[in-house]
């Protein structure tokens, strides 16, 4: 046989394989129909397209959520999945909501278009080359509502928005497309009640058989549509967070294509710090009822401990199973607390004590502030075994005030006084988000961090009370003195300062 003709029937038979791969495979079939944008350069949309493939074909959970941040192609894979949807099972019936009526008919059109492209015409695979039995009606081919040939019930598909109709169609798959698009929204409660009524009165009603949910969007709040879903129903819940930051503050991009660190920061040099954090990493804050604004922060290089300048600690052991221990490592100035390092950890007693020990040796840390109560005396006394340096004086206090009144009671201190260094929000994100979410009407998972810091509070402005401690048979004295500062709250700041015995 010619040479040509075994590269013909090769060439026949690759684009056979990749037809049937696409017909199996949703990820195979975004590769096939957009290979610009679907490629194996993009693991993140591979692992978004497999896990949307594995929602559709399993039992257990009805609703899928997925977060993303701007401009990653979540309305393209969306449309895409949609148009696969049909392919697998022309009997399905799908709703899409959109944000608006412009955006639904638009992704309605490109859905619709997709399967009605003509084969042939072309060397390029079209949806009729991979599924040639799915054909949009010519009787029923309307912008936002059009029907499957031999579909089972009519109309096949419909494009709605909020305020658009429902009425007369049921669905067996609903796919919400980012239908917050603006701040203003995202935290306006009677936008959201609008909304809320929209998606769990109208549209859920809507559903019929076995039935399904995905939620596509950028997150804005805890009290989005996604947010709810969450809250209410065991869902499948995947994030896509635009960055990650490492250890050295290096930044990482899910997509450099679409969102490098030149342009992030020019996109959010004046973004609200809140907005940032929902939108490109996907963890919303309630700020209406949220305790604190952004805290102040301090250049790392331009706070350094002195020779002579005493080095503090407060610590918090974790009260309960799911609690966290939280100590922090400051130095005080001029009646400012300047937060220099932290652990924030839910790991058992044995690990959070050689951790803590580790930036207690780090910092020269001379006096350390712990909870007497739940253990914190034995924790103390293992920390101070594990420490190289010998001369850290341990302070133990028992605390009888109520937490939320604490917390509440110090929240304006800490809000003037307590410095973070930069940037805190993305090299301590795990103490930020604790911090920055923290509500002050209560029902917060974790406090830990807050509570912590209102013990900073404690000892900044309330004398110490014990005078002597003994650990291992060393004894040490401790005593205060304070200075006036003027600060709105009236508070004297007290310096706390020690000997050893003699």
């Amino acid at each position: 046989m010619a040479k040509a003709s075994i590269n013909k029937l090769d060439a026949a038979g690759e684009r056979l394989v990749r037809i049937e791969l696409a017909r199996r495979n949703f990820w195979e079939y975004c590769k096939l129909r957009i290979p610009a944008v679907y490629n194996e350069k993009r693991p993140w949309l591979k692992d978004m397209c497999t896990t949307m493939q594995l929602f559709f074909e399993q039992d257990e959970k009805r609703i899928l959520v997925l977060n993303l941040p701007p401009r990653h192609y979540k309305s393209l894979t969306a449309q895409l999945f949609t148009e696969w949807t049909f392919g697998r099972d022309r009997n399905a019936r799908v709703m899409t909501g959109s944000y608006n009526e412009v955006l639904a008919t638009r992704f309605s059109k490109k859905t619709r278009n997709a399967i009605q492209t003509p084969t042939g015409q072309s060397k390029k695979i079209q949806y009729g080359d991979i599924f040639p039995d799915t054909k949009v009606s010519k009787k029923d081919a309307a912008a936002e509502s059009w029907a499957l040939v031999g579909a089972r019930d009519a109309p096949s598909y419909l494009a709605t928005s909020p305020g658009g109709t429902a009425v007369g169609m049921g669905c067996t798959l609903m796919i919400f497309d980012d239908i917050i698009r603006s701040p203003k929204e995202a935290y306006s409660d009677s936008v959201l009640e609008d909304l809320s009524a929209w998606v769990f009165d109208t549209m859920m009603s809507r559903l019929e058989g076995d039935w399904k949910i995905i939620v596509v969007m950028q997150r804005w709040s805890l009290k989005d549509i996604a947010g709810q879903f969450l809250a209410e129903y065991d869902c499948m819940h995947v994030d896509y967070p635009a960055y990650s930051v490492d250890k050295d503050g290096k930044m990482t991009f899910l997509c450099p294509e679409q969102l490098d660190e030149a342009s992030w920061r020019a996109k959010t040099r004046l973004m609200s710090p809140h907005v940032e954090q929902a939108i490109y990493l996907q963890k919303p804050v309630d700020i209406a009822g949220r305790l604190y604004n952004e805290f102040n922060t301090y250049p790392v290089r331009d706070i350094v401990p002195g020779k002579e300048e005493c080095v503090y600690s407060v610590t918090d052991t974790a009260d309960k199973g799911k609690d966290y221990l939280c100590s922090y490592v400051y130095i005080l100035r001029d009646g400012t607390a300047y937060i220099l390092d932290h652990v924030l950890s839910d790991a058992q007693m044995e690990i959070t004590e050689v951790q803590v020990a580790e930036m207690f040796d780090k910092w020269a840390v001379k006096i350390a502030f712990t909870e007497s109560n739940n253990g914190g005396r034995l924790f103390a006394r293992n920390v101070r075994r594990l420490m190289r340096r010998k001369d850290c004086v341990f302070l133990s206090e028992m605390t009888t005030t109520n937490k939320e009144a604490r917390i509440l009671l110090s929240a304006g201190w800490c809000q003037n006084y307590v410095w973070f260094p930069e940037p805190w929000k993305h090299s301590w994100s795990p103490l930020y988000d604790q911090i920055m979410s923290y509500n002050a009407k209560g029902k917060n998972v974790h406090d830990d961090a807050v509570d912590c810091m209102s013990f900073v509070f404690d000892r900044c402005t309330q004398q110490v009370e014990v005078t002597q401690t003994d650990y291992d048979g060393d004894s040490a004295f401790a005593f205060s003195s304070y200075r006036e500062d003027s600060n709105p709250y009236g508070q004297k700041t007290y310096q706390t300062y020690w000997n050893w015995a003699e």
